[in-house]
């Protein structure tokens, strides 16, 4: 008898240089329990619409709907884009027909804990960046925020001067900026 045997994972992708690496523990993970895989990005809107969308040189109620319109078309090109990003990151990491890719507009953490308990998750892939002191509390971690509320348990993949540590061991180089 197995204490634990996943059959959904969710797997939060940020677009960060770790980001396929991450994606591919993940499937190699889905793989060994044959478990489908959700690729999930979580957008914030200010990260992707430009601050140029919201102005307009009329005032508000003369132009609603021109600058409504700018910023659904904008919206739509960008989830395409995302989409689009996130699926071939899957095809890259061997996902098969088990694996999906779902892009939301919202708050990374919020969204991904709702997500991983509507959508009846039994496992969460991440990254944690191990950012600490000032730079924990001005910055803010998306994946220590997923690991205190999460519905289900979270492997946390580390990122630690530059290197993935993985079950206390080094598995690959990356070029990463410490911040």
């Amino acid at each position: 008898m197995r204490i634990f045997q996943p059959r959904r994972l969710l797997v939060p992708i940020d677009f960060s240089p770790i980001s396929p690496g991450v994606l591919q523990a993940g499937v190699d993970i889905a793989q060994k329990w044959e478990a489908e895989v959700v690729a999930l990005h979580v957008a914030r809107e200010s990260d992707y619409v430009p601050h140029s969308a919201y102005e307009s040189p009329f005032p508000p109620l003369a132009h609603d709907g021109a600058r409504t319109g700018q910023l659904s078309k904008f919206r739509e090109d960008t989830r395409a884009r995302l989409t689009y990003q996130l699926e071939d990151m899957l095809r890259q990491a061997g996902g098969g027909r088990k694996c999906k890719a779902l892009l939301l507009w919202g708050e990374p953490a919020k969204d991904i804990i709702q997500m991983a308990g509507s959508g009846g998750f039994d496992l969460i892939v991440m990254a944690t960046h191990g950012r600490t002191g000032l730079n924990r509390v001005f910055v803010g971690s998306v994946t220590e925020e997923v690991l205190r509320h999460a519905p289900c348990p979270v492997f946390a993949i580390r990122i630690k001067e530059g290197r993935v540590v993985q079950a206390g061991r080094e598995e690959e180089e990356f070029a990463l900026p410490l911040v």
